[in-house]
């Protein structure tokens, strides 16, 4: 019995080969019969490799919204400093407006020092603030 991991292997190995999608799939349902992987997920793997794609487990799914990494990390950071955000403020207040990730960014630099000024003596809270002050950070928001 084939696990997923070496159809998908075979499928690739046959995708190099240049074989024709349903001589391959006739030969992977031979080898596996009834555990072998439905025939659209065979064509739709086929066609990601022929792209140039060599992992098919981070494909975009349709219907779903494209999220792209720095704006999750953005969000996190945000709601590691301060958990009281809600969704609906950070989707007003961030998502919304036209320079919404821009806004977000220089939300946690400013909370970011808020929580230094809490945590650091004045003598280590000077050389934070002037750094956020030379790059023109709002520091009342």
């Amino acid at each position: 019995m084939l696990t997923i991991g070496d159809q998908r292997l075979f499928i690739k190995i046959e995708v190099t080969n240049g074989q024709n999608v349903t001589e391959f799939y006739h030969g992977l349902r031979e080898a596996c019969g009834d555990n072998a992987l439905p025939y659209r997920k065979v064509t739709r793997w086929v066609k990601s490799f022929r792209v140039g794609l060599n992992e098919t487990a981070d494909l975009h799914r349709t219907g779903q919204p494209y999220i792209p990494q720095h704006q999750i990390d953005i969000v996190s950071c945000l709601l590691s400093i301060d958990r009281r955000w809600t969704v609906r403020e950070l989707s007003v207040k961030f998502v919304s407006s036209s320079n919404g990730m821009a806004h977000a960014e220089e939300m946690v630099n400013v909370r970011a020092l808020r929580y230094c000024h809490q945590q650091t003596t004045p003598c280590q809270r000077y050389p934070i603030a002037f750094r956020h002050l030379a790059k023109g950070t709002k520091l009342c928001c």
